[in-house]
């Protein structure tokens, strides 16, 4: 079934300051999303692009990685994996207290899980010319995982490294659709722009339906992608093989335990 939002439902997304967890806890319920301004700085952006900028040359536009997409991703774009091999900030911005409490109010505490983990981290660049990306739901990636009372199974994360705009390219929304039921597909009309500055970080939930804007302007629109899971859930990325064992042997203990890499080799308890 196809609907379209009624127009008092088309609200924008809600932004807070970064450290106002109750309010985008709040918004993160009604919603389904909120940006968090300023999360990181943006002389941080500019450090990662550049770190990125060698692989991400290699990289040609439409490449299909995965080799499943069939343009799912767009013809214009390019999108890098392995992520902690290039970038020394990133481990700081992954484990920014602001993200790791609003993970573990939206995702441990409302799932039954003991801890959460990152299931993929990637650079998603978009450049002129790419039409809007069709709306879809993320948590598509575990159909049968329940997100429990209030909870997500998923919730992503992208972090703005250059502006997001609706000219740009920006993350379009369908507000409230993470309450929606699997049947109800909304229509493309239905979805509202979430521009955001550099260094701000969009919250949705993996229920919300979403997908990347059209880009129209002049410059890439480059941002980092984390998808945050309950820890019984199964990570769609293998960080060893997409990192090496030895970067990924460097890292902080505490991301390491996000990557689902523990010392003694076992989980006992998700």
């Amino acid at each position: 079934m196809s609907v379209d939002l009624m127009s008092e439902n088309r609200e924008l997304i809600l932004c807070c300051d970064a450290d106002d967890c109750v309010a985008a806890d709040a918004a993160m319920a009604r919603m389904g999303a909120v940006i968090l301004e300023d999360l990181i700085p943006s002389d941080w952006c500019d450090e990662m692009l550049s770190d990125f900028q060698v692989p991400l040359d290699e990289i040609t536009l439409g490449e299909d990685v995965l080799g499943y997409r069939e343009g799912f991703h767009g013809t214009l774009t390019k999108r890098l994996h392995g992520l902690f091999r290039w970038s020394n900030r990133l481990s700081e911005v992954v484990l920014h207290p602001t993200l790791m409490t609003m993970v573990d109010a939206l995702v441990v505490a409302k799932s039954g899980a003991r801890s959460f983990r990152l299931s993929n981290a990637e650079l998603m660049v978009i450049y002129e010319g790419q039409e809007r990306q069709v709306l879809h739901r993320d948590s598509a990636s575990w159909p049968t995982a329940t997100s429990g009372a209030g909870g997500v199974r998923l919730l992503n994360v992208i972090v703005a490294l250059t502006p997001f705009t609706e000219r740009q390219g920006a993350t379009r929304l369908v507000p409230g659709s993470h309450e929606w039921p699997a049947c109800v597909v909304p229509q493309p009309e239905s979805s509202v722009v979430a521009s955001m500055q550099k260094g701000s970080a969009l919250l949705y939930s993996g229920d919300l339906w979403h997908g990347g804007g059209a880009h129209q302007g002049d410059a890439p629109r480059a941002g980092l992608y984390f998808g945050f899971i309950p820890s019984w859930l199964k990570p769609l990325e293998n960080h060893v093989v997409t990192n090496g064992q030895r970067v990924v042997e460097r890292l902080p203990e505490r991301l390491q335990q996000l990557l689902d890499v523990e010392q003694s080799g076992f989980t006992v308890y998700a």
